[in-house]
């Protein structure tokens, strides 16, 4: 299961789109979790993949200026993410990754003509090239990468965790509920 970063474009309530699409995010996420924990006392191969907040928390520009639509280097980058973490395939994880950042830097340099990004740019505060970052030439990271994890490695260790923990939670939990 996954949630669409994509936004509304219209709501048929008295409130903003932008408020409409906050709830509905929301509303839609903790619905998704919520069907994971049921399932997975179950099954125990239903998992959540983090595209939503993989672009909303790793792409700083990740709309083209309709707002709609993702820039072309995101959806692939996060799809191989999605494939080195749930697929049979001859793609590695730090393929995947090293993908990742590349679609990274390029959302980054995007941002070179925005007004409050320029200035950052000329100066040399935010790399324009790969090379800037002392990283080998076709790999970038934003960050050094033992202060942020991979996603993949991230989600990795976190449905490991909830494969043993979540499961015993949710038992607890229903347990708990039903001797009240």
């Amino acid at each position: 299961m996954t949630l669409s970063p994509i936004p509304l474009i219209a709501t048929f309530r008295q409130v903003s789109c932008i408020t409409a699409n906050s709830l509905s995010k929301s509303l839609l996420r903790a619905a998704l979790d919520d069907l994971r924990e049921l399932k997975a006392e179950i099954r125990q191969d239903v998992y959540y993949f983090p595209a939503f907040e993989i672009i909303n928390e790793c792409f700083p520009n990740r709309f083209v200026e309709d707002g709609r639509h993702l820039w072309p280097m995101i959806v692939p980058s996060v799809m191989r993410l999605f494939e080195a973490t749930f697929c049979e395939t001859n793609l590695t994880i730090d393929e995947a990754e090293q993908g990742f950042h590349r679609a990274r830097l390029q959302d980054v340099q995007t941002l070179t003509e925005h007004p409050l990004f320029s200035q950052a740019f000329k100066s040399g505060m935010l790399p324009d090239k790969p090379e800037q970052t002392g990283a080998p030439a076709g790999h970038f990271t934003m960050a050094p990468p033992a202060s942020i994890p991979s996603p993949v490695r991230w989600f990795k260790s976190v449905r490991a965790g909830l494969a043993v923990i979540g499961l015993s939670l949710s038992r607890r939990t229903h347990t708990d509920q039903q001797s009240h």
